[in-house]
């Protein structure tokens, strides 16, 4: 496994499974470091990513404050915390919280920290994978469990408070059986369906759930901008149980009860992931940190339903608000194209002092989805051909450095950003040959990098953005070869 010293957050993390990916694997790591210090350990697979909370003060005194299950994860992020961990034995568990206060003692730590464990819990071992010398996203959980104000906590005794005196903290006063379970949901602007890509866009509608132990921790509002250089994280809802089985139906009926809309998230991902057999009905035993990668097709078929019904539900909405003329496939705020609908479209040129301008005619055969402006497809017939042609309108985010064609997906001569970010470097100029493989353009959204290989040799023949440019997934970078004119 290469990591990066400063990663976090699945940054700098690779991975090896033979000599010949280490290079590559290196570069991206020292790539995603900002202090391009990378080391090397000793990869365990199938494990469960098991973490204690420690809090250490100035005048030696150092507790733990139980341990968080975070194994749920993708791309080596958590999407799902749970405290305490409901699978560990307690022999296991007290041997975890040993090792973690030994080692905050044995540093002198003095703040809110995690020790990180990589945990194989049927062979009853654990191995020491990190400290985390911060506050983390998901130390909330751990506060609805302990009552525990962590924020304040580090707060006074970075002022020098005692944790035995002021705070009135000790080993003793933190329950190792606690009466609730607590589980985080990190709501993310990402398309689970598309490779997690970052969505990034305006926010147009934003509702949560209120009640008795629900928790809502966010930045966003209707107006608010997500954009690629940042984390993709919108929300975290934070639901407390009297049991694991009471806190998991909470936070399903808390993920249905979120809508988010002008973004793309995975609000149904995550339905699905908890109403999977293995946390449902299971404790989550069999839940090691590379179980959603293993189970993605069976998790995105059951996150279908769950789009559905939430489409169901908004369609009701619109229904009782007196909408009743509103077709159910259609958002509130979409305007109705109907099969039928035909249209003049005239293009000119607003220096051309002649007017000279082209007109189009286009008539709508058949519509799959009709949700415009946010999205349209469907089958058109033109005046420029004399067979049906297929168009897809979809609304363009803000963050593009400027408008670019598409690239073509029919084409491999036509390389398209595969994600929405930043292009941080062009490997290649105009004129080049380049082989199949070879390394073109790199990518960075959320400082995480993605490159860019050609599919096909060839000449390269025109690149069409620079280095530092925000650019849109399916925009075209760079073209390879000579590619046909569209007559459109």
């Amino acid at each position: 496994m290469l990591k990066a010293r400063d990663g976090g957050g699945g940054r700098g993390i690779r991975m090896v499974h033979s000599q010949s990916e280490v290079t590559d694997a290196l570069e991206r790591c020292i790539s995603e470091s900002p202090s391009k210090q990378v080391f090397i350990e000793k990869a365990i697979t199938g494990a469960k990513h098991i973490e204690v909370q420690i809090l250490g003060d100035r005048h030696g005194n150092l507790i733990h404050l139980l341990e968080r299950d975070c194994s749920a994860q993708r791309r080596y992020q958590k999407i799902i915390e749970v405290a305490p961990c409901p699978s560990l034995s307690n022999e296991l568990r007290a041997q975890i919280h040993n090792a973690a206060v030994r080692l905050g003692q044995h540093i002198r730590y003095d703040s809110v920290g995690t020790v990180e464990f990589l945990v194989q819990a049927d062979q009853n071992a654990f191995y020491f994978l990190e400290v985390n010398p911060r506050i983390q996203v998901e130390h909330t959980i751990t506060e609805q469990i302990t009552n525990v104000d962590l924020v304040q906590s580090q707060i006074r005794v970075a002022f020098g408070e005692r944790l035995d005196q002021q705070l009135g903290l000790t080993q003793a006063s933190i329950p190792l059986n606690p009466h609730l379970v607590a589980i985080q949901a990190r709501v993310v602007a990402e398309n689970p369906r598309n490779n997690n890509m970052l969505s990034v866009g305006k926010i147009t509608n934003v509702h949560f759930p209120q009640g008795q132990g629900i928790r809502i921790d966010t930045w966003i509002k209707p107006g608010c901008i997500v954009l690629p250089t940042f984390d993709s994280l919108l929300a975290k809802i934070i639901v407390t149980g009297q049991s694991f089985p009471d806190a998991v139906s909470k936070v399903k009926l808390a993920l249905q009860r979120t809508e988010i809309t002008g973004v793309e998230t995975n609000l149904d991902f995550l339905s699905a992931l908890m109403s999977s057999n293995d946390i449902a009905n299971n404790l989550m035993k069999k839940i090691h940190i590379k179980t959603l990668e293993e189970q993605m097709n069976v998790l995105l078929d059951a996150s279908t339903t769950f789009a559905h019904e939430r489409r169901a539900r908004a369609a009701a909405i619109v229904a009782e608000a007196g909408n009743d003329n509103t077709p159910a496939a259609l958002a509130p705020t979409s305007l109705a194209f109907r099969p039928g609908d035909a249209f003049n479209i005239e293009l000119s040129d607003t220096n051309d002092k002649e007017g000279t301008l082209q007109a189009h005619t286009l008539q709508i055969e058949s519509i799959s989805t009709n949700n415009f402006p946010e999205e349209l497809v469907a089958e058109v017939q033109t005046s420029l051909s004399s067979q049906p042609i297929a168009i897809s309108v979809s609304r363009k985010s803000a963050v593009g450095s400027k408008l670019r064609r598409k690239a073509s997906p029919r084409n491999p001569s036509e390389l398209a950003s595969p994600v929405t970010g930043m292009l941080v470097e062009i490997n290649v100029k105009e004129g080049d040959q380049v082989d199949v493989g070879q390394q073109l353009f790199v990518m960075s959204a959320m400082k995480m990098e993605t490159v860019v290989k050609a599919s096909v040799a060839g000449r390269v023949q025109g690149i069409y953005a620079n280095a530092n440019d925000l650019v849109e997934a399916g925009d075209l970078i760079l073209e390879t070869s000579e590619a046909k004119e569209s007559k459109l």
